[in-house]
């Protein structure tokens, strides 16, 4: 049972990781939400999946040792990065609750609209 739920949450953290990848590119996010705005720090983000990454291998070599476990998360982040490719063409809406945590730049804030602002107060 234990093995279960350390799969499960090692699944949980890939799909979580590979869903935040995802949603850095504009194509998605704008699949995902009928607009979009840039991301304002990719870095962060970027740096958060790894994290989740790393949490997910740490959570499989834990539960099944050092070389089962490398071998299980191989085999789990592919199947994560399937499943997030095939939510991503089938029904992207599913995403959506995890566009909350990016960063996303309002509207205000991009590059062309703060230009243009400037502009026409000049």
């Amino acid at each position: 049972m234990l093995e279960a739920l350390t799969w499960a949450a090692a699944m949980l953290l890939l799909l979580a990781a590979f869903a935040l990848l995802a949603l850095l590119q504009d194509r998605h996010r704008q699949r995902v939400l009928a607009t979009c705005g840039p991301v304002r720090r990719q870095g962060t983000t970027i740096l958060c999946a790894a994290s989740l990454m790393l949490g997910s291998l740490a959570l499989c070599v834990a539960g099944e040792g050092t070389v089962f476990g490398i071998l299980a998360w191989g085999m789990l982040t592919g199947l994560a990065a399937l499943a997030i490719a095939l939510c991503l063409a089938a029904c992207p809406v599913l995403l959506r609750p995890l566009l909350r945590p990016l960063p996303l730049a309002r509207p205000s804030q991009g590059v062309g609209d703060a230009r243009s602002s400037l502009r026409s107060t000049s």
